[in-house]
């Protein structure tokens, strides 16, 4: 299970690094990588809570990249998921989920290559449970609301 965890934190990390050319396939490829990321979290065996912390890049330089490849994401609403009606709209900021995520993998891909894949495993499970999961999904409704808005159309 675990070479599908990396296989899929890598090719997230690619978007940074070697990004379709186009605004609109950079979109769908997005989409495709977070249910993907999304999956593999479904397929790992439920395991202890593990978190490393190591300093691999600093959240300005991810935001950064998220900009250059993704220039035109930008904040939007969204509501918290409460059995309260009246709940209040927050703000989002897909360039923000952008670079949360991907610290996270980053953090995933070294405990791979430098630890234990076990470790990278449970980092990765306990980081969409905690934190970046909630990210994937608040950032995959934005997608796709700009993807069948006519504004990224599927070809």
């Amino acid at each position: 299970m675990g070479f599908l965890v990396i296989v899929a934190v890598r090719k997230f990390l690619a978007l940074f690094t070697n990004p379709p050319e186009s605004e609109a396939a950079r979109i769908r490829q997005l989409a495709e990588i977070l249910d993907q990321l999304a999956c593999v979290y479904h397929k790992l065996p439920d395991g202890a809570a593990y978190s490393a912390d190591a300093e691999l890049t600093g959240y300005n330089d991810m935001r950064k990249a998220a900009v250059r490849v993704f220039p035109d994401f930008g904040f939007y609403a969204v509501v918290p998921p409460e059995p309260d009606p009246n709940v209040k709209a927050l703000m989002g900021d897909a360039i923000d989920d952008l670079a949360d995520i991907a610290l996270e993998m980053k953090q995933v891909e070294w405990l791979w290559e430098n630890g234990d894949p076990r470790d990278a495993e449970r980092h990765f499970r306990f980081g969409y449970q905690i934190h970046w999961g909630r990210h994937l999904h608040d950032l995959r409704s934005y997608i796709h609301a700009q993807q069948f808005a006519n504004k990224y159309p599927e070809p």
